[in-house]
């Protein structure tokens, strides 16, 4: 995944970043997660369990490692063995939204995250100093129902124009595999599950490489609003032959 242009430092610096916030903010003041039904906290555990296995429980996580412990693991592990930086990226996330939201009504507003990771999201360089979010975090707010409006629930006309440019994105950038998979799918008149098939592959503008979607795509939330919205637009597209096949 070519999402950020990282150093090998660089990178895990990120992940540990990000994972020492997913473990503050999951654990919260009581230390555990006991109510596992969620699907925040499901996303959350899954993360931690990655880490810390010995502390999965019935309801969800108990740690028996400190993020001390699991900082150094994350340091002595080849960096590929760790999960690709998307799923932690989502993970994050999804915390932020449960916990705090984005703040902005339109896609040209400044968006305000966490005080613990808004500077992480600019380091990353996903914000500049104004709150001004980059594309990918632009897909993550769709993708967890940010600009739909609340009587409608239709998405707003500026979005709109978002997704039909990002749909032509993620069609010219599919592999020949992905492009026949869809065109079978649709040809059959087979749309149901696309939506979750397209966001097992495809996170903040980039395909997953191969590796990272057959490891990590456990990791990444069901949430998938931006999954169907891009269904539906690929589809139109092919069928009005604006898309080249």
């Amino acid at each position: 995944m070519a999402l950020f242009q990282l150093t090998e430092a660089e990178e895990r610096a990120a992940k540990k970043s990000l994972f020492q916030y997913i473990h503050d903010r999951a654990l919260g003041r009581i230390g555990k997660i006991d109510h596992y039904c969620d699907s925040t906290w499901e996303q959350a555990c899954r993360l931690l369990w990655r880490f810390d296995p010995g502390g999965r429980t019935q309801d969800g996580y108990s740690p028996t490692k400190t993020y001390a412990e699991i900082s150094v693991t994350i340091d002595q592990s080849d960096l590929t063995s760790l999960p690709c930086l998307a799923a932690f990226l989502d993970t994050a996330l999804c915390l932020n939204n449960h916990f705090h939201g984005i703040g902005a009504k339109r896609l040209s507003e400044p968006m305000m995250f966490d005080e613990a990771l808004e500077p992480i999201l600019r380091d990353l360089g996903l914000l500049d100093k104004d709150g001004t979010p980059t594309k990918p975090l632009l897909i993550d707010a769709i993708d967890r129902y940010h600009f739909f409006d609340q009587n409608s629930h239709k998405l707003s006309l500026e979005a709109q124009g978002f997704v039909t440019q990002l749909a032509e994105e993620v069609w010219r950038s599919a592999s020949a595999d992905d492009k026949a998979y869809l065109i079978d799918a649709f040809e059959m008149g087979k749309s149901t599950g696309l939506d979750n098939w397209l966001v097992s592959r495809w996170r903040f503008g980039e395909w997953l490489s191969d590796g990272a979607w057959e490891k990590d795509s456990e990791l990444f939330g069901s949430h998938s609003a931006i999954g169907w919205l891009l269904i539906e637009s690929i589809k139109r597209g092919l069928e009005e032959g604006r898309y080249p096949v």
